[in-house]
C-alpha cells in the first residue's frame, strides 16, 4: 500500500502544473481581448498604452528579423559564390602532390571508387606571360592544364567557366573574358606565351610557344576571367618538355566533409608510397585569408544588425512592465484567489513568445521577399531618384533656362542584373530563436515585478 501511495504521489503535482498552465493561457486570451472601457483604453481605465507599446515591441522584432534575413541571405549568395568559384575552379575539394612525379593509375582509381569521392582530376598551373604575337605587352597568367576531356571527367568544372562540352584543342588556349578584352585578342588569335621552369639539371629555362585564342571562359569570378587561361595538357607538356608540374585536383560529394575523405586518400596514398613523398590539402587550406576576411565581415555584419533584438528586448521589457501597472487591480484580485506570481509570469511570459512568434513571422515572409527581389527594388529606387531630381532641376538656384529643359540622367547606381540570395536553413533558425528569446528574457525580466503586487497593496492605494 505504501508503494501504491508513493507511485500515486505526482499526481496531484502534475494536475497543479496543468491548471497553472491553463490559467496562464486563460490570463493571455484575456489580456489579448482587452476589454475597451469609454476612454479608449483598457478595462474602461483610459489606459491602453501597453498593448500599443507591446505592438511597437513586435513591429520592432519583425524589422530586426526582417533586416538580418534579407542581409544574410544576400550576403550568403555572393560569398558563397566566391566561395564555390575558388573550390570548383580554383583548388578542388582535396590537391594531391607528389613534386610533379605522377601517381599510379592503380591508386588513382581508388581513391576515385571511394563513396565519397566524386572525380580526380590530373592538373598543372604554369605561372606564364601572355600576351599578343606582335606586341611586345604581357600580361601574368597562370595557365591552367587539365585533360583535354575535361569535361567527361569533371562536367561541373567546365560549366562553372561556361564552356562547351567539346574536348580541349591541342595547341589552343582559352582565355578568361576579361583577359582577352584586356589583351585585345579574340578566337582564332594567335599569343605568346612566355615561361620559366626547371629544366634537367636544375637550370632556369626560358620557353616561348605560340598557341591559338580556342575562345573565352567567363567564370563570374573576377580574377579568374582577369588572369586565367585554360589549356589541355598534352598542349603544357609540349610547352614544358615534359617537365609539366603535375598535381591532382579530387572533388568530393560534399565538401564539408573534407576531413574524413583527406584522412581516407592519406591512407591510400601511404600503402603505395610508404615513404610519405606526397601531401594532401584541403580547400581550406587554400585562399585562408579571403575566406577569414569573408567571415569577419559575416560576423560583424550580423553582430551590428543583431543589436537590434537588442533595442527590441527593452521595448518588450518596458511594454511588459506597463501592462503590468496598467492591469495591477486585475493582478491584486487574481493574487487574491490564489494566482501565484509564477503563474502570473508564464501568462506574460506566453503573451511576450505569442507576440514575438507573430513578429518573427512577419519578418521572415517580409525578409525572403526583399532578398528574392532586391533587384527590382534597387531599380524602382533608381527611377523614383531620377524622377524627384528631374522634378527639382527647375527649382535649382544654379540651374540655368536651357539646363532646367534638360533631363538629369545620372548614370546607373545599380549594374548587377542579378543579386544571388541564399538563406541557409540554420541561420534563419537561429535569428528566430534569437529574436524569440529576446522578447521572452525580457518578459520575464519585467515579471518580477508581479511580486510587489499584493492584494494587501492594491487595498491600501485604493483607500488612499
Amino acid at each position: 500500500m505504501a508503494a501504491t501511495t508513493r507511485r500515486a504521489e505526482p499526481a496531484p503535482a502534475r494536475s497543479a502544473a496543468a491548471g497553472d498552465v491553463r490559467l496562464a493561457l486563460a490570463l493571455v486570451a484575456a489580456h489579448l481581448r482587452g476589454r475597451r472601457g469609454p476612454g479608449g483604453g483598457s478595462n474602461g481605465d483610459g489606459r491602453g498604452g501597453g498593448r500599443a507599446s507591446l505592438a511597437l515591441a513586435v513591429a520592432g522584432m519583425a524589422a530586426g528579423v526582417m533586416m538580418l534575413t534579407s542581409v544574410l541571405g544576400i550576403m550568403n549568395g555572393l560569398q558563397l559564390g566566391y566561395i564555390e568559384d575558388l573550390v570548383e575552379i580554383g583548388s578542388f575539394h582535396l590537391r594531391i602532390d607528389r613534386g610533379g612525379r605522377t601517381v599510379s593509375p592503380g591508386v588513382l582509381a581508388e581513391i576515385g571508387r571511394h563513396p565519397s569521392v566524386r572525380s580526380v582530376t590530373p592538373l598543372a598551373d604554369l605561372v606564364t606571360m601572355v600576351g599578343r604575337a606582335a606586341s611586345p605587352a604581357r600580361q601574368v597568367m597562370t595557365l591552367r592544364a587539365v585533360p583535354a576531356d575535361i569535361a567527361v571527367r569533371e562536367p561541373s568544372f567546365v560549366e562553372q567557366l561556361g564552356l562547351k562540352a567539346a574536348p580541349l584543342p591541342r595547341g589552343a588556349v582559352t582565355l578568361g573574358v576579361a583577359a582577352a578584352v584586356g589583351l585585345g585578342v579574340a578566337a582564332g588569335d594567335t599569343v605568346a606565351v612566355n615561361l620559366i621552369d626547371a629544366a634537367a639539371g636544375g637550370r632556369a629555362v626560358a620557353r616561348t610557344a605560340r598557341l591559338i585564342v580556342a575562345g573565352t571562359f567567363e567564370s563570374g569570378f573576377a580574377d579568374f576571367d582577369r588572369h586565367w587561361a585554360l589549356t589541355s595538357l598534352e598542349t603544357a607538356e609540349q610547352m614544358t618538355g615534359g617537365a609539366l608540374p603535375l598535381e591532382y585536383g579530387v572533388k568530393l560529394s560534399d565538401r564539408f566533409r573534407d576531413r574524413p575523405a583527406r584522412a581516407t586518400v592519406e591512407a591510400i596514398l601511404g600503402g603505395e608510397h610508404p615513404g610519405g613523398d606526397y601531401r594532401v590539402r584541403s580547400w581550406r587550406e587554400f585562399n585562408q585569408a579571403f575566406y577569414g576576411a569573408l567571415r569577419t565581415e559575416k560576423l560583424l555584419m550580423s553582430t551590428l544588425i543583431g543589436l537590434v533584438f537588442v533595442v527590441v528586448g527593452f521595448n518588450v521589457f518596458h511594454a511588459m512592465r506597463r501592462r503590468i501597472q496598467e492591469r495591477r487591480q486585475e493582478i491584486g484580485v487574481l493574487r487574491a484567489l490564489g494566482a501565484t506570481p509564477a503563474m502570473l509570469r508564464l501568462a506574460y511570459s506566453v503573451e511576450a513568445t505569442a507576440g514575438g512568434a507573430a513578429g518573427v513571422v512577419l519578418g521572415l515572409a517580409a525578409g525572403l521577399a526583399i532578398a528574392d527581389n532586391l533587384a527590382p527594388l534597387l531599380r524602382l529606387t533608381e527611377s523614383v531618384t531620377t524622377a524627384l531630381l528631374d522634378a527639382a532641376r527647375p527649382f535649382s538656384a544654379e540651374a540655368s533656362a536651357a539646363q532646367a529643359r534638360l533631363p538629369f540622367r545620372p548614370p546607373s547606381m545599380f549594374r548587377l542584373a542579378a543579386i544571388p540570395n541564399r538563406v541557409l536553413l540554420h541561420e534563419a533558425v537561429l535569428t528566430c530563436a534569437v529574436a524569440i528569446g529576446a522578447g521572452l528574457i525580457a518578459a520575464l525580466a519585467a515579471g518580477r515585478w508581479l511580486r510587489d503586487v499584493t492584494p494587501e497593496r492594491i487595498m491600501r492605494e485604493a483607500r488612499e
